[in-house]
């Protein structure tokens, strides 16, 4: 495996460490013997400088794993400084909460528990600092998410950039690194060279990425899928019938990269709706001898519309399937039915017209 940095320089590096609490030395032993993976000490060391020297007072955190980073940081912080962790592991948690209890520190840390790409979508707050640690094939969209969190001038970090040595190994990569080496190293591009950033790759412990932020909170690139869910209440404006359905829906999108589903079921929607008058017209005028291709039109655009659904509904829990089936796609008459979906169908047309308005402003 290849070394980031020499043995001796490591061995140095730790030598001269300052003295931990036992609280830090517990959770580091603990990390070690059970290899729950956590921030190298002497980036954690280094991470509370920054803290400090940026004077930052409100922190984010992805990935809490036992809280190691979490309360150094909170350690670092004002005291009316606050970290805001974010931790999905349900094995972790229990950790977690027991190492922030122990801390003296636990008033600073705000522990918010499930998927990230949640909470991120949620949380209304300006970050000073966010510091990204979290699953590598996640990188990419929890970055995406969070970076038009923080404020300008404020500071973006992330471990793992030279991920074991081997984002810059040209030799072969052990099959075990394989896919992440790849995601880290695309992560690499997407972060080293983004526009909102003012970059560097420091080598030190696994590879700590650091940007400043150039940008006002807001004008960071974002598609029309999350610019949609970030406005989501003032845009929908009690225009559609079941707002929180489409929500949760939203939510399901982008958690599984699947806005290009979502528009493409926005698109059908509108078409479908023009479609159904069409047919309405046609059922009044025999003589128009194109109402067998609509109806064979709309049928087929009816199926690629619950396609598209059903690769949505993939990503939610059995609950939120069941309630979603019985409540818009029961099998029950077939005009009771096609009410149901089409009380879908008009939410989405209707979402559509709204991204069609973010579109042009």
């Amino acid at each position: 495996m290849p070394d980031i940095l020499t043995p001796e320089t490591t061995g140095y590096l730790n030598s001269v460490r300052g003295k931990q609490t036992p609280l830090i030395a517990e959770m580091e032993k603990y990390a070690e013997e059970n290899h729950v993976p956590i921030l190298d000490p002497n980036s954690a060391a280094f991470l509370e400088v920054l803290v400090k020297s940026s004077n930052a007072g409100t922190v984010l955190e992805i990935g809490t794993a036992i809280a190691y980073t979490t309360t150094r940081i909170a350690a670092a912080l004002p005291e009316k400084g606050m970290i805001y962790t974010i931790e999905k592991s349900a094995d972790m948690i229990p950790l977690a909460q027991r190492n922030i209890e122990a801390s003296g520190v636990k008033h600073k840390i705000k522990l918010l528990q499930g998927e990230a790409f949640h909470h991120l979508l949620n949380l209304d707050i300006e970050f000073d600092l966010i510091f990204l640690d979290a699953d590598k094939e996640d990188y990419k969209r929890l970055f995406e998410l969070s970076l038009p969190l923080l404020k300008k001038g404020g500071l973006y970090i992330v471990d793992n950039l030279l991920w074991h040595g081997y984002t810059a190994f040209s030799g072969e990569i052990p099959q075990k690194y394989l896919r992440s080496t790849g995601m880290v190293r695309e992560f690499n591009q997407i972060f080293l060279k983004s526009p909102a950033l003012q970059t560097s790759l420091i080598p030190i412990g696994d590879g700590l990425g650091l940007g400043y932020k150039l940008t006002e909170k807001g004008e960071d690139t974002i598609n029309n899928i999350h610019m949609c869910y970030k406005n989501f209440d003032l845009i929908v404006n009690n225009r559609m019938e079941e707002p929180e359905d489409m929500r949760t829906l939203l939510e399901l999108t982008i958690e599984g990269e699947l806005e290009k589903n979502f528009e493409e079921m926005c698109f059908d929607a509108k078409y479908m709706i023009g479609l159904g008058s069409s047919i309405a017209k046609a059922e009044e005028s025999p003589d128009i001898n194109s109402y067998g291709t609509m109806k064979d039109d709309l049928s087929s655009t009816i199926l690629k519309f619950l396609g598209n659904l059903k690769e949505i509904l993939a990503f939610a829990e059995e609950k939120f399937q069941l309630y979603f089936i019985n409540k818009y796609l029961q099998q029950n008459e077939e005009d009771e039915e096609m009410e149901d979906l089409l009380r879908l169908v008009s939410d989405f047309a209707e979402m559509k017209l709204i991204i069609n308005e973010l579109k042009r402003t």
